[in-house]
């Protein structure tokens, strides 16, 4: 069941950010960002 919820929650979000960085430092940040944002689907 939690599975299903998760994609669930990856459809109604609309929005799947993919990171990437010259770091994994640079990527960490940038993603950090991005859920700041409000988004929390991220690859």
């Amino acid at each position: 069941m939690k599975k299903v919820a998760n994609l669930m929650k990856l459809k109604e979000s609309g929005v799947i950010a993919v990171v990437r960085g010259a770091s994994k430092e640079e990527a960490l940040q940038a993603s950090k960002a991005i859920v700041a944002g409000g988004s929390l689907a991220l690859s």
